[in-house]
């Protein structure tokens, strides 16, 4: 594998958000969330419109903690797990910023941190944006079966996020630093659990290994 690149000069994540919802706060991570959105429509009229409002206040918030406007970045990269992102161009289109829109399922976070860094570090820009965001109702009337059908789910069921995370990657004497990235390949290891988390966790050990193999780096000084 030749997708690994060192940053020349390893770039920081300046500010960052993220936004949840009454689920999420209820889970042992629920103080650490920026904000908190009990209503799963979040004021609107479809859950497909909350989820864009969720990636709105994950972008505003992220701005907010750095004391930056929309004028201040230079790109924008987004996606969720709606048909053409929806959720992401309906929920960003009022910023005006220069976006990119970018569809990953699961790594879409980190391809955003991905391009963002790769830009500011080869001075394509100065401050580069990420945002990503999912829905449990979104996501199961795109995947699986509407909430309206009263499907009964089973114990191990997985249970999407309904969250959105967003960040700012700038030039900065302070971490943390992305120091690299490595461009995954497709990896099939020939699971057939129909949750993601076995296939996920082999797909990661498998490119762990291979950074920290190839460029002999200790992980935890990265």
């Amino acid at each position: 594998m030749k997708a690994t690149k060192l940053m020349k000069t390893s770039p920081s994540v300046i500010s960052f958000a993220a936004i949840g919802g009454k689920k999420e706060n209820e889970g042992p991570l629920g103080d650490y969330f920026d904000k908190i959105n009990d209503d799963p429509y979040l004021s609107t009229d479809s859950f497909e419109k909350g989820e864009s409002q969720l990636q709105k206040q994950a972008v505003l918030h992220a701005l907010d903690k750095a004391a930056l406007s929309p004028e201040d970045i230079d790109v924008l990269f987004g996606g969720d797990l709606l048909n053409q992102c929806v959720g992401t161009t309906y929920g960003v289109r009022a910023f005006e910023m220069p976006f990119l829109g970018i569809y990953g399922a699961c790594s879409t976070m980190a391809e955003g941190l991905l391009f963002a860094s790769l830009f500011v570090d080869n001075d394509l820009a100065k401050k580069a944006m990420a945002v990503t965001s999912s829905h449990l109702c979104t996501a199961e009337r795109q995947y699986r079966f509407p909430l309206n059908y009263g499907g009964q789910r089973t114990p191990t069921s997985q249970w999407t996020a309904t969250a959105s995370g967003s960040l700012v990657v700038a030039p900065s004497d302070k971490p943390p630093y992305i120091r690299g990235c490595t461009i995954g390949k497709i990896v099939d290891l020939g699971v057939s659990d129909a949750n993601n988390g076995c296939s996920h966790g082999t797909c990661s050990l498998f490119h762990h290994k291979h950074i920290f193999h190839r460029h002999r780096h200790d992980p935890l000084r990265l």
